[in-house]
């Protein structure tokens, strides 16, 4: 559009800003090393790009949180009041909430209401598209996201919780834990056996347009409103569980949805992808959904119109190093 062709102008001689979010636990500071080089990569390649990082604290720029001397050289900042400054939310603080406060954040910065591009990293990504799928304006409005990266996070769901959070070391009950601890991941996780609960009341499922009752028009409208989709993720990830969750696909459960079964040649015993290299950013698996094929969220309308983007590296969660990002 006319519309669009400029704003793409504009970008050319004043770049949009580059907003980070990180994972669980995590906060800008040094704690989420491994998982920020393509954040770092970023900013190093696109000198001229106004770059963030938001947590619970608040929104920090880059210069902030990362050493002249690059992620190998923290000793410079740790002590440093803007490191300090740096918070990780809770684990019990929902993805709705984290993305409330988030639109809030971003609300209170001027030089982000021409439009931002938005990087979210694992939970981060979720919460980058609730603030873009709930919270972000229409076609022509301030503050709207224009280009989302979402990097190794479980877009189609989560099957168990990580053996790294609290209380999965006493129970092997992700469901249990994750509801008796009040933990985000109750927005996420998708368990065969739990579907109504998850249909009912997971932020996923209203996300991905899974609710009962028909699907959210905006909800798909939103994600379409986006210049670009790109999608990172990794057979190794060991996190992300099914790994092509990393690519709005989820294959364990065989229901009517995201979880439909793949097709026989792609499927084995236990109805998951086989993961030699490349079958992930191949897209099989996302556009073998039902979901994709009704375009319930606006992945079909993006993709056939060359605006979405899938990546393959092979490092595992939280631990993406320098090679694939650059």
């Amino acid at each position: 559009s006319a519309e669009e062709s400029a704003e793409i102008a504009e970008a050319a001689d004043t770049p949009l800003p580059l907003v980070y979010l990180p994972g669980i636990g995590s906060s800008c500071g040094i704690e989420m090393v491994g998982q920020r080089w393509p954040f770092f990569y970023a900013a190093r390649l696109l000198p001229a790009t106004p770059t963030w990082c938001a947590d619970e604290a608040g929104l920090h720029r880059y210069s902030e949180v990362v050493p002249p001397g690059g992620l190998s050289d923290y000793g410079a900042v740790q002590s440093t009041p803007q490191y300090l400054a740096t918070r990780a939310y809770p684990m019990n603080v929902t993805i709705e909430e984290q993305a409330a406060r988030f639109a809030a954040l971003v609300r209170e910065r001027p030089d982000l209401a021409r439009g931002f591009n938005l990087y979210g990293f694992s939970q981060g990504g979720l919460v980058a598209r609730a603030y873009v799928q709930l919270h972000s304006p229409p076609v022509g409005g301030p503050f709207r996201v224009r280009v989302l990266v979402l990097g190794h996070s479980p877009l189609g769901g989560l099957s168990n919780l990580p053996l790294s959070l609290p209380g999965m070391e006493r129970s092997s009950s992700s469901r249990k834990i994750a509801d008796e601890m009040e933990l985000a991941p109750r927005d996420y996780l998708k368990q065969c056996h739990q579907l109504p609960q998850y249909r009912s009341t997971a932020l996923l499922a209203r996300l991905n347009n899974e609710r009962p009752g028909g699907r959210d028009p905006l909800i798909a409208e939103r994600l379409r409103e986006l210049r670009t989709l790109v999608l990172m993720g990794s057979a190794r990830d060991g996190v992300i569980d099914p790994p092509e969750a990393q690519f709005f696909a989820f294959s364990p459960c065989d229901y009517d949805g995201y979880g439909t079964r793949l097709p026989p040649d792609l499927a084995n015993a236990s109805t998951q992808l086989p993961l030699v290299p490349g079958v992930l950013a191949s897209g099989v698996a996302m556009r073998s959904t039902r979901a994709y094929a009704e375009d319930w969220i606006g992945l079909r309308s993006l993709d056939e119109a060359g605006r979405l983007h899938l990546f393959e590296d092979d490092t595992i969660h939280a631990d993406m190093n320098a090679l694939p990002c650059q």
